[in-house]
């Protein structure tokens, strides 16, 4: 499917830069420009795109400010910023409205898998228009006010403890689906692989942390009690994955998407589909592909699944979440698998299954 993007930059240079780069990609995607974020806007009311990726500096409305016009009025283009520079104050502008960040400059098959993995995963919900904006349109995920609160009073104390708050952010699918964003995509330096959302938390630091929670982009504040943390699922699938002869990174990958498993139920208005809610914001933010996947298969993996989706599937019926898919569990042995299964997640990293 070819792709339509708007890329908007007050620098006809760039612009013109941008479409030279890009016209060898003309089979996969069709270019559009905008000299700014007004021009941007009018396109869009009278045009469609399936993704806008702006520049952060620019006279009369900087990128934060045309993708949150573009957020309220058009949810469904994926949101992108392409900049060279931007400070913290900015950047956290963009983090409440920006799907992703990439930074100038951008290697063209890096910019264009990104945009394309992007518009792949928001058409997840494509049978549910409704739900397609519910997502595009989500910037953070509800976290209950006890868990804010103990992270603030942490934060508050005179020495903070980067192990007890990286703990806390990862303790809370909310905070660390978002915290996950952040190192999967460039808005606070270099994209990172990580082994999960503590290691996350951990490298964004202390002040950043700080700071996110007081402009409010780190979690929405929740009187519900949330979904339950994915900690022991995480830990199961991660030895799972390795059961399953899956490698160090394929692992992590099944540890992640273990911790970030229930977000779905975290965007969703009503219980169905949440599988596809979760990978749909998780894809939307830049996640590997790995882990979105293991999200969006956790009920029903293919037979042909690799150890990552199998692993957070295994993991989440030992837990009794969801149950076991036939034909996948079938494949590895019929029912009389399970007990391996059950051994080789440890009773430690499942307590209470029977």
């Amino acid at each position: 499917m070819r792709r339509r993007i708007l890329f908007v930059d007050d620098e006809p240079r760039i612009l013109e830069g941008l479409v030279r780069m890009l016209r060898p990609q003309r089979e996969r995607i069709e270019v559009v420009t905008a000299p700014g974020g007004e021009e941007a806007l009018a396109l869009l009311a009278r045009e469609q795109v399936d993704a806008v990726v702006s520049d952060m500096r620019m006279p009369r409305m900087d990128g934060a400010a045309l993708l949150t016009e573009v957020r309220q009025r058009h949810p469904v283009p994926v949101r992108i910023i392409l900049s060279g520079q931007s400070d913290q104050g900015t950047i956290l502008r963009a983090v409440a409205t920006t799907h992703q960040f990439l930074s100038k400059p951008c290697d063209p098959q890096v910019l264009v898998g990104t945009v394309l993995a992007a518009c792949a995963w928001r058409d997840l919900t494509g049978h549910h228009p409704d739900h397609q904006q519910l997502v595009s349109r989500t910037a953070i995920l509800p976290a209950p006010a006890a868990t804010l609160s103990r992270l603030e009073a942490e934060l508050a104390q005179p020495e903070p403890s980067l192990r007890k708050v990286s703990g806390l952010v990862a303790g809370d699918p909310a905070m660390a689906a978002k915290v996950m964003q952040l190192v999967s995509s460039t808005f606070f330096g270099q994209i990172r692989r990580v082994e999960g959302p503590e290691e996350a938390a951990r490298l964004l630091g202390l002040e950043l942390i700080r700071a996110l929670l007081q402009a409010g982009c780190l979690a929405s504040v929740s009187d519900q009690p949330g979904v339950s943390s994915g900690q022991s699922v995480a830990a199961a699938a991660q030895a799972l994955c390795r059961h399953l002869g899956g490698d160090a990174r394929a692992c992590a990958d099944a540890g992640i998407a273990g911790h970030l498993h229930g977000c779905g139920r975290l965007v969703a208005i009503t219980p169905c589909c949440t599988a596809s809610l979760g990978a749909c914001l998780l894809g939307l933010w830049g996640l590997p592909e790995p882990v979105v996947a293991a999200v969006a298969q956790q009920e029903h993996p293919p037979t042909s699944a690799g150890p990552v989706v199998g692993a957070v599937h295994a993991a989440l019926a030992l837990a009794g979440e969801l149950p076991w898919d036939e034909a996948w569990l079938e494949l590895r042995g019929g029912p009389g698998a399970i007990a391996a299964l059950h051994g080789a997640a440890g009773a430690a990293a499942m307590p209470g299954v029977r």
